[in-house]
């Protein structure tokens, strides 16, 4: 019977999880430069940094605590992750591609940074007349805060960043981020000569009491054994 049961809890974990059109790519890649790791279907998540400390505060297109642009505070320890969904080839000339998934990080989302550049005649003002972008260019930022050795990113590239505002929705082609809690739903367009990327700040994991409990009384019988000897 608790055979069944744990069989039965394994499958509804499985389920549970599965990543359907967000993949699990592990830790960085040599590369994260646009035109690498390509794919028509599938969004890469990789783990950048893990109990990071910002020394100084990080801006955000989107904090989970009010869901707007802001500031994640200098001195908060955090996880950082990168997604990346670059269609197949170098075209521009071709209709974009769309990938979606839903992901359940371990912990909350404290904040999303997807603000890139974006190229000459693609750029929209308010009004809807050519202006300068109405993006926050907070990706390059972030590169050099959380870089690792060994990656070369796509720092300054050219349509690395999210559409996700409204002067982009024609052809129904606007990028859609939704976060709650811990959950990120994404559903990416991108044509082939460019790249989304995004970077994903969560909190990082606090003990369990239980876990607490157990290491003050390590703590005690060690003290304890140094004074017995």
């Amino acid at each position: 019977m608790i055979k069944h049961l744990l069989i039965s809890f394994l499958a509804l974990s499985i389920t549970a999880t599965a990543q359907a059109g967000i993949i699990e790519g592990g830790s960085l890649p040599v590369s994260l430069e646009m035109n690498v790791n390509e794919s028509n279907d599938d969004i890469f998540l990789y783990t950048e940094q893990e109990n990071f400390l910002l020394t100084d505060n990080l801006d955000v297109d989107y904090l989970g605590s009010t869901t707007n642009a802001g500031v994640i505070a200098s001195g908060t320890t955090v996880n950082s992750f990168v997604l990346n969904f670059d269609a197949v080839g170098v075209g521009y000339t071709v209709n974009s591609f769309n990938a979606s998934g839903s992901y359940l990080f371990d912990t909350e989302i404290l904040g999303i940074i997807w603000g890139g550049t974006r190229p000459d005649g693609q750029q929209i003002g308010v009004n809807g007349n050519s202006a300068t972008a109405p993006s926050s260019g907070f990706l390059d930022v972030s590169d050099d805060i959380f870089k690792v050795s060994g990656t070369t990113y796509a720092t300054g590239e050219i349509g690395r960043g999210l559409e996700p505002e409204a002067w982009f929705n024609s052809n129904n082609t606007a990028d859609v981020v939704s976060a709650s809690g811990r959950q990120l739903d994404l559903s990416l367009w991108v044509k082939p000569a460019y790249a989304d990327q995004l970077r994903v700040i969560t909190a990082v994991k606090v003990p369990e009491p239980s876990t607490l409990v157990l290491f003050g009384a390590a703590a005690l019988c060690l003290l304890n054994i140094r004074r017995v000897s």
